[in-house]
């Protein structure tokens, strides 16, 4: 339901795993709907989670 702190633990804890599992197709849509999220802050550090590197 996500205010801050969880919206915050969420990108993280969505970031740590995602990386780890190399972004399968679940995470992914985690972190785009965290960076729909309604506090800023949490849209601000879900959008700088990189999924692929170029």
């Amino acid at each position: 339901h996500g205010g801050h702190a969880q919206g915050l633990l969420a990108v993280a804890v969505t970031g740590a795993l995602g990386e780890r599992e190399d972004w399968p197709a679940p995470w992914r849509e985690l972190l785009r709907t965290l960076r729909r999220h309604p506090v800023p802050d949490v849209r601000d550090a879900a959008l700088e989670e990189t999924t692929v590197h170029e």
